[in-house]
């Protein structure tokens, strides 16, 4: 066999080599790349759990209205389109299911919701000053601001913050929900006496700590101060006494919900009181003897 014969066997066997060399380190180096991303979405999503954290205390304190209203702007809710078609490969169906009913919903309130963000969108609604993925390349989060969840699709990959970026049925728990009733919620038949039955319920996390009850003539809410009658569910509490068709009965509760310390006030409708004695005139034309 001449030279030529022989560096043409050994140029196909390298050939062969090299295919089968590719078949093999392809797929490792595929995860390997696929892993090491993967490590810099889950440091974003850190990074962004933190300015979610930040957003909830300020949620919490709502002292920062104009803040709250960037946060909650409605361009920044994550639509039916978008949900389908940037998560539909990364979540599952009731997951998917879940977030729809959530951000339909009339009765569940702005923090609750879903939002879809970039970048960019979070320099804008907190500022510049925040570091979300260092100069990579600008990703979309979905996050939820009251319940902690980041959630990011890479390549049709779930990543999110472990157990805080669940999507599930306990993210339905009602937050700082306090009712009170009255039985009768007033009354516009006049009498001497007064009388309506207290209910205070409560859901979620709310922990009801004080109960106070007063009654006021005029509809202007007494300061917190002003209450000192203790009250329990389902007390009858009575008014006498005085005289007036504006008399409201107020109930304080001071309240402990997700850590921070709330108080409520609730105001039945008027009642007319009346204790006031009978007068008249009497007209005397001329006393006869």
């Amino acid at each position: 066999m001449n030279s030529k014969g022989i560096s043409i066997i050994t140029l196909v066997i390298t050939i062969i080599l090299i295919v089968i060399l590719a078949s093999i380190t392809a797929p490792l180096l595929s995860n390997v790349i696929s892993d090491s991303l993967i490590e810099d979405v889950k440091v974003e999503i850190k990074n962004v759990e933190t300015v979610i954290g930040y957003a909830k205390t300020q949620i919490l304190k709502d002292d920062d209205p104009q803040l709250l209203k960037r946060m909650f702007d409605t361009k920044y809710l994550i639509t039916e389109y978008q949900l389908e078609s940037k998560f539909a490969k990364a979540l599952d169906t009731f997951e998917m299911e879940k977030i729809e009913s959530v951000n339909s919903s009339d009765e569940i309130k702005a923090p609750y919701k879903y939002y879809l963000m970039k970048e960019s969108d979070f320099y804008d609604v907190f500022g510049s000053g925040i570091n979300i993925n260092g100069g990579r390349e600008e990703r979309e989060f979905l996050i939820n601001y009251m319940n902690g969840i980041v959630v990011v699709n890479v390549g049709g990959r779930k990543v999110s913050n472990g157990n805080e970026g669940s999507i599930s049925p306990e993210d339905d728990i009602t937050r700082g929900k306090v009712y009170v009733e009255f039985e009768p919620n007033g009354n516009s038949e006049w009498g001497r006496q007064q009388s309506a039955k207290v209910f205070i319920r409560y859901e979620g996390t709310t922990e009801p700590s004080v109960k106070k009850y007063k009654w006021v003539q005029g509809s202007v809410q007494p300061s917190k101060e002003d209450f000192e009658d203790d009250v329990e569910n389902d007390q009858l509490v009575s008014k006498n006494d005085v005289t007036g068709n504006n008399w409201y009965l107020w109930v304080m509760v001071e309240y402990k919900d997700d850590g921070k310390d709330r108080v409520g006030f609730y105001k039945s409708e008027a009642f007319y009181i009346d204790n006031e004695e009978p007068t008249f005139d009497l007209d005397v034309d001329e006393i006869k003897k």
